[in-house]
C-alpha cells in the first residue's frame, strides 16, 4: 500500500465514530490518571518537613528575671539572641508558605484539564490522529538528545558548553576513564538537547494555535451573517502571508527568549526579564497583526469590490462592521491565549531552575545550603512571582493654608529678586511641588546616628489574616560606592532591633512578622474630633537609625565613641526606597487578568482600525490606525511632558508656537489618557496585584470608547456609495 493511501486510510479513521468515541475515552482516562498522579505526587511532597522547627526553636533565647539587672554587654547579648530567633522564625514562616505555594497542584491540574479540552476538540474535529503525529514529530529530537545525554554524567550545574568544552578537551588528552566514542555522543546530545527544546517548543505553541483558531471556526459556524462574516476573517487571517509571518514571529521569539537569558544572572533578573518581554513584545506583536487586519478585511473588500456580493444580501451595516470585528477579536484571543500558555510554562521552568549565584547559589531547586531559604529565592516568590499589595509610609505634610502662606513668601521673594518673574498659576503650582518635594527630601534624610519614625496604616486585613509581610528599603550616601556599605538599625514592635549591613544604592528585603503590627487609636479630624463608630487602626510603626544602636548600647558612653557606632555620612532614602508589602494572591491570578486587560485593548485596537476603513484607502486608514496606537501608547509620556512644556519664556514673552503644539496635544493627551493608565504589564513584572476592580473599570472605560468608535463606524458606512466606491 503507498503512502498516499496510507494517509487516506488515516485520514478515514480518524474521522469515523467509533475512533472519536474511543480516543475521547482515552482522553479523559489518561488526563484523569495524570491529574491523580501528580495531586498524590506533590502531597506527599507537600507533607516533607519543610523547616527543621526544632532548630528554630533551639535559638529561642531563655527567659531573663525580671529583678536580674543586665548590663550593656549582657543586654546587648540578650536583645541580639532575641533578634535571632525572630529572624529565623518570621523566616521559617515565609519558607513554609513558599514551599506551600510549590505544593499547590491547582495551576498543573487545570493545565491537565485545560489540555484535556483541547484534544477533545481535536477528535472532534477529526484530525486528532494528524496532530498526534505533529507532536511526535515535534518532541523526536528531544526524546533522541535526551537519550543521546543519557549515556554519560554530567556534574550539578555545569553550564553547558562549560560541559561540552571540559570533555572535549580531557577527549583530547586521552583520558582512558571515558571512551572517546560515548564523549562524542554526549557532546552531540548536549548541543542538540538545546535546540530540541526550541523544536518542541516551536511544535507544541503551533499546534496549539492551529487547534484553537480551528475550534474558533468551529464556534462561528452558525447560521447568522455575523458569525459567518466573522469566520471568514479568521480564514482570510490564516492565509495571509503578513499573519503567517508575525506569527511564527511570535511564537519563535517566546520560544527562544528563555536560551537567550543570562544563566548566571539572578534568577529573579531572569523571570522579570523574561515577563517584561514575553509579555510586551507578545503584545505589540499581536497588536501590529491586529491593526493590519482590522483594517486590510475592510478595505480590501472594498477595494476589490467583494463587498459587492456580501452587502447585496440581506446584511446590514452593524452586522457587517460587528462581524469583522469579531473575527478580529477572536484572532487576537487565540494568539494570546497560546502566548500566554508559554509565558506560563516557560516561567514554571525558570522558576524551578536555581536560584542564586556564586557561592550563594541553591544546592537544588527551593534547597539552599546551608540556610532556610536563599534570598534570591525569596524575592522571587515573595516579590515577582505573586500578586501582592505594597504600600509607602506616611509623610508628613503642612495644612493648606500653611502651605499657601509659604508659596506666597516665595512667590514675594522670587518676584523681589526679578520683577519680571510672572506670578502665574504654573509658576505657583511648580512651587507648590517643590515645596512639598523640599518637604519629603527632608523627612527622608538621616543625619549620623539619628533616628526616624516610619508609620505604615492600613493593616486590618493583614492583622486579621495573620499574613507575613516584606520590607524593601534602599539607602544613599553621596554618590553610592558600590564598595561601600552602611549600617542600618530597624525597631519594630514586638521584635529585637535589626541591624542591616547596607550596600549603598540597593534593594534589600528584610521579612516582618504581623506580630509587630500594632494598634492605634483612630485618626481625628483636624479639630481632634473623632468621628462616632471609628475603630482603632492597625498599623506598623519602624524606627530607622542611621548607625548601630547595637553597638551605642554595649559603649558605656556613646557620646564618646560616636565614630564607632555611627555612619560617618548622611543616609537619605529615596522616595521609592522604601515601601512595604504583602501577598493576596499567586502570580498566576495576576497574569489571567493581565491578559483580559490586554485583550480589552487588543479589541479597541480592532475597532480602531475598522472604523479607520470604513471611510478610508488602506494605506491611510492603516496610518491612522497605526498612529492611533502609538499616541494612546505613549499618551502618558505625553502628559507627563506636558506639565514641563511652558509657552512662557520667564520674561513675560509667551511663544505662540509651543501654545498651538499644547493645543494639539492636551486633547490628544487626555483621549489616551484611559489607555495610558493600563499597564498591566508592568504589575506582573514587578508582582503588584492587578484587582478585579481594576479589570472592571478598564472594561468600561475601554467598552465605551470601543462602542463609540463603533457607532461613528456604522453610521459612516450606512451612508457609504457601494456601488460606486471601490477604494480606488
Amino acid at each position: 500500500m503507498k503512502w498516499r493511501e496510507w494517509l487516506g486510510r488515516i485520514d478515514r479513521e480518524q474521522h469515523a465514530l467509533w475512533f472519536k468515541v474511543g480516543a475521547s475515552c482515552g482522553i479523559a482516562a489518561i488526563a484523569i490518571w495524570c491529574g491523580l498522579t501528580y495531586a498524590i505526587w506533590q502531597g506527599a511532597d507537600a507533607n516533607k518537613p519543610m523547616v527543621d522547627h526544632a532548630a528554630i526553636e533551639a535559638l529561642r533565647p531563655p527567659e531573663t528575671p525580671k529583678d536580674k539587672a543586665l548590663t550593656p554587654a549582657e543586654q546587648q547579648e540578650a536583645e541580639a539572641a532575641k533578634a535571632r530567633y525572630e529572624a529565623a522564625a518570621t523566616n521559617e514562616r515565609l519558607v513554609n508558605e513558599i514551599l506551600a505555594r510549590k505544593a499547590d497542584t491547582t495551576v498543573v491540574l487545570a493545565g491537565i484539564g485545560v489540555a484535556g479540552v483541547l484534544w477533545r476538540g481535536v477528535v472532534g474535529l477529526g484530525v486528532g490522529l494528524t496532530c498526534l503525529g505533529v507532536m511526535l514529530v515535534s518532541l523526536a529530537p528531544l526524546m533522541a538528545a535526551l537519550t543521546v545525554r543519557m549515556f554519560g554524567y554530567y556534574g550539578a550545574g555545569d553550564d553547558e558548553m562549560v560541559g561540552l568544552a571540559r570533555r572535549l578537551a580531557s577527549m583530547s588528552r586521552g583520558d582512558p576513564e571515558h571512551p572517546s566514542a560515548l564523549w562524542v555522543m554526549q557532546a552531540a546530545g548536549q548541543l542538540a538537547a538545546g535546540w530540541a527544546w526550541i523544536v518542541a517548543g516551536i511544535g507544541a505553541l503551533t499546534l496549539s494555535l492551529f487547534i484553537l483558531l480551528e475550534l474558533l471556526k468551529l464556534a462561528l459556524s452558525g447560521p447568522w451573517a455575523l458569525t459567518a462574516i466573522a469566520k471568514n476573517v479568521v480564514s482570510e487571517a490564516i492565509r495571509m502571508r503578513v499573519s503567517i509571518v508575525l506569527i511564527m514571529l511570535l511564537i519563535g521569539g517566546l520560544t527562544l527568549l528563555p536560551r537567550l537569558l543570562d544563566a548566571e544572572a539572578p534568577l529573579r533578573y531572569r523571570v522579570q526579564t523574561f515577563l517584561q518581554y514575553g509579555t510586551g513584545a507578545t503584545f505589540w506583536v499581536i497588536a501590529a497583526l491586529v491593526l493590519f487586519l482590522s483594517v486590510a478585511t475592510v478595505a480590501f473588500e472594498q477595494r476589490d469590490k467583494i463587498i459587492w456580493q456580501t452587502m447585496t444580501k440581506p446584511v446590514a451595516a452593524w452586522e457587517y462592521l460587528l462581524g469583522k470585528w469579531l473575527g478580529v477579536v477572536g484572532i487576537a484571543g487565540g494568539l494570546l491565549t497560546v502566548a500566554g500558555a508559554g509565558v506560563v510554562a516557560f516561567t514554571g521552568d525558570l522558576r524551578n531552575q536555581l536560584a542564586g549565584t556564586g557561592t550563594d547559589r541553591e544546592i537544588a531547586p527551593y534547597v539552599a545550603a546551608g540556610k532556610a531559604i536563599n534570598e534570591d529565592r525569596l524575592v522571587l516568590e515573595t516579590q515577582v512571582l505573586a500578586a501582592r499589595i505594597s504600600m509607602r509610609p506616611e509623610l508628613p505634610t503642612w495644612k493648606a493654608e500653611e502651605e499657601a502662606k509659604e508659596v506666597e513668601s516665595r512667590m514675594k521673594r522670587a518676584r523681589a529678586s526679578d520683577p519680571l518673574f510672572p506670578d502665574t498659576d504654573e509658576n505657583r503650582a511648580r512651587m507648590l511641588a517643590d515645596l512639598r518635594e523640599e518637604l519629603r527630601t527632608r523627612y527622608l534624610s538621616l543625619q549620623p546616628g539619628e533616628t526616624r519614625g516610619f508609620l505604615f496604616s492600613g493593616l486590618e486585613e493583614v492583622r486579621q489574616q495573620n499574613r507575613s509581610m516584606t520590607l524593601r528599603y534602599k539607602v544613599s550616601i553621596g554618590a553610592d560606592d558600590p564598595r561601600a556599605t552602611a549600617r542600618v538599625s530597624f525597631q519594630m514592635p514586638n521584635a529585637a532591633p535589626r541591624v542591616q549591613e547596607v550596600p549603598l544604592g540597593q534593594t534589600l528585603t528584610i521579612p516582618i512578622s504581623p506580630a509587630s503590627i500594632d494598634l492605634a487609636p483612630p485618626a481625628a479630624d483636624e479639630e481632634g474630633r473623632i468621628a462616632p463608630g471609628a475603630r482603632e487602626m492597625a498599623v506598623l510603626p519602624i524606627l530607622i537609625t542611621n548607625g548601630d544602636i547595637f553597638m551605642r548600647m554595649s559603649n558605656p558612653d556613646p557620646k564618646e565613641h560616636e565614630a564607632d557606632w555611627k555612619n560617618p555620612d548622611v543616609m537619605t532614602i529615596p522616595p521609592d526606597g522604601l515601601e512595604l508589602s504583602f501577598a493576596v494572591g499567586g502570580y498566576e491570578g495576576n497574569f489571567l487578568r493581565v491578559m483580559l486587560v490586554l485583550w480589552m485593548k487588543l479589541a479597541f485596537l480592532a475597532m480602531v482600525g475598522v472604523c479607520s476603513a470604513t471611510f478610508l484607502s488602506f494605506a491611510v486608514a492603516a496610518l491612522i490606525a497605526f498612529g492611533t496606537f502609538l499616541i494612546a501608547e505613549s499618551a502618558g509620556f505625553l502628559s507627563t511632558s506636558l506639565e514641563y512644556f511652558n509657552a512662557d519664556d520667564g520674561k513675560g514673552n509667551v511663544n505662540y508656537f509651543i501654545v498651538a503644539i499644547r493645543t494639539i496635544a492636551l486633547p490628544i493627551a487626555w483621549a489616551g489618557k484611559h489607555y495610558a493608565d493600563l499597564r498591566p504589564t508592568a504589575n506582573l513584572v514587578d508582582g503588584q496585584l492587578l484587582g478585579w476592580s481594576t479589570v472592571g473599570l478598564a472594561a468600561v472605560a475601554l467598552g465605551m470608547i470601543t462602542a463609540g468608535l463603533y457607532g461613528i463606524g456604522v453610521l459612516i458606512f450606512r451612508h457609504r456609495e457601494l456601488a460606486t466606491y471601490s477604494g480606488q
